[in-house]
């Protein structure tokens, strides 16, 4: 497996992610964005280095770029930078209508309520 993205701006949700993940030996390349804006510039600089980001988990509620205004400019990038990556929207929102808004987007191949657990984790894989 290529790259895994987590883009959340809870640190410690994404040191739980990270230990979540490296319990199953996945991969060992974790990269991390704090909002939206900062995961598009990561993508990007993996891409120019020639590694694939199989994997992004991505939080809805964050500051600068929520996960939303992500995927709208995500969506617009070339279908050879996204077309074998699978995304999952992660949420702890409460509110159903988020959920769904998320299951609008294309490129949302499922979505999980917070916390990660390895079965969730397992279903996310099978996407891959």
């Amino acid at each position: 497996m290529g790259a895994i993205l987590i883009v959340d701006d809870d640190e410690t949700n994404n040191f739980y992610v990270k230990h979540v993940l490296s319990k199953l030996s996945i991969t060992e390349n974790f990269y991390f964005a704090l909002n939206g804006q900062e995961a598009l510039k990561v993508i990007d600089e993996l891409a120019n280095k020639g590694i694939s980001t199989d994997l992004i988990l991505l939080d809805i509620n964050m500051p600068i770029m929520n996960g939303f205004e992500f995927l709208d400019a995500y969506e617009k990038l070339p279908e050879t930078s996204r077309s074998k990556t699978v995304i999952t929207m992660m949420s702890s929102s409460v509110h159903s209508a988020d959920m769904e808004r998320s299951k609008s987007y294309k490129s949302i191949d499922n979505c999980i309520e917070k916390p990660l657990t390895k079965e969730k984790m397992e279903t996310i894989l099978s996407y891959l």
